[in-house]
């Protein structure tokens, strides 16, 4: 079994070197790229089927972001994505991506543009799924609880409501798809 890992370089190049000396510096370690290594371990439990489970907060509804663990980037998305998407995503770039809604009964309504993305988070062990028209939508409320999954068989996000925060007002289950 293959598993993807952050890639440290702990040893700076010549240039690099010379370069922090010209600037009366040290040489820092910086995460370069994502890599692919062999894991002997025991495998873990197949995590194809589970969800990562999050809480709607006032954080994620004002920077209309979502944001998932490194754990959680790692084990239940990055180990679906090729190493050239992780190694994108954590290098610091940000990658567009599609929201379906479809929690609406009259058909599945999408999101796309520049609200819409996933990229590393405010922290070095963060990462952010970008949905801010969703949040604009009302479709996310406070306190709600949300899953979210990588479906390798349809190639996309797939985010489930778990539950909604004042169950009177709105019933039944929503989904809601986020596509690479």
């Amino acid at each position: 079994m293959m598993r993807k890992v952050i890639f440290y370089n702990f040893f700076p190049t010549k240039a690099e070197e010379e370069a922090a000396k010209a600037r009366n510096s040290v040489h820092h370690v910086t995460p370069l790229y994502v890599v692919e290594i062999r894991d002997n371990r025991q495998p873990p439990p197949r995590l194809d089927d589970a969800w990562i489970e999050k809480v709607v907060d006032l954080n994620s509804i004002s920077t209309g972001k979502l944001y998932l663990s490194h754990h959680e980037t790692f084990d239940h998305v990055f180990q679906h994505w090729t190493v050239e998407q992780a190694t994108h995503i954590v290098a610091g770039n940000r990658m567009h991506v599609m929201i379906m809604d479809v929690t609406d009964g009259n058909g599945p309504m999408s999101y796309h543009g520049e609200n819409v993305f996933f990229e590393k988070g405010p922290h070095c062990d963060s990462y952010a799924l970008g949905c801010k028209d969703l949040f604009e939508k009302h479709v996310l409320h406070l306190g709600e609880e949300i899953g979210l999954r990588w479906s390798k068989e349809l190639g996309l996000f797939q985010f489930q409501i778990i539950k909604y925060q004042g169950e009177n007002d709105r019933s039944g289950v929503g989904n809601i798809c986020l596509k690479i």
